[in-house]
C-alpha cells in the first residue's frame, strides 16, 4: 500500500505526482538552508534525497523501506538518516555529509521481524539518540540504544 502526502506549497504539490506514486517523506534542508525531500521507494530499495528537485543522492535503505527518521545522531550539526529494512529486520543508518548527500547506511539489527516505522528520542535519559522502531511481524517495539 502506498501514501501520498502533499506538501503545501504556492501552487500546492503532491508527492505522488511528484514522484510517480512513491512516498514522499520529510522535507529538511541537509546542510545548505534549502528546501530537500526524502522520498521512500517500496519496490526498488532505494531512499532518494533531492536538493531542489536536482539530480537524486540514491543509497540501499533495506528491502522493504516503510519509514524514515532524520535527526543529528553523530551530534554534528549534519542531519543524519535511519530507515527501516522490513523484511531483514534492521534499521539502516546513515550519517548525512552536509551537502545533501550521504555515507554508506550501516545495519543494525532490531531483533524482530517486519520493522514498521522508527523513531527517535532519548529513551534512556543519557544524552544520546535512541531509536525505537514498531515490528509489525511480533507485535513488538524494539528499542536501539544509541552511543553518541
Amino acid at each position: 500500500m502506498q501514501h501520498a502526502i502533499a506538501f503545501r506549497f504556492r501552487p500546492r504539490l503532491s508527492a505522488r505526482s511528484l514522484f510517480g506514486g512513491q512516498r514522499g517523506h520529510r522535507t529538511r534542508s541537509f546542510g545548505s538552508g534549502r528546501l530537500r525531500f526524502l522520498v521512500e521507494a517500496l519496490e526498488d530499495r532505494t531512499v532518494l534525497s533531492g536538493v531542489n528537485f536536482g539530480p537524486p543522492n540514491l543509497f540501499d535503505s533495506g528491502n522493504g523501506n516503510l519509514s524514515v527518521a532524520v535527526d543529528d545522531f553523530n551530534r554534528d550539526g549534519i542531519p543524519d538518516l535511519a530507515t527501516v529494512d522490513y523484511y531483514g529486520g534492521a534499521v539502516k543508518g546513515v550519517l548525512g555529509n552536509g551537502r545533501g548527500t550521504f555515507g554508506t547506511p550501516a545495519s543494525y539489527s532490531t531483533g524482530a521481524a517486519g520493522v514498521w516505522f522508527v523513531v527517535t528520542g532519548d529513551f534512556n535519559h543519557d544524552g544520546n539518540l535512541d531509536l525505537a522502531t514498531a515490528n509489525y511481524g511480533s507485535n513488538s517495539v524494539s528499542v536501539l540504544l544509541g552511543n553518541g
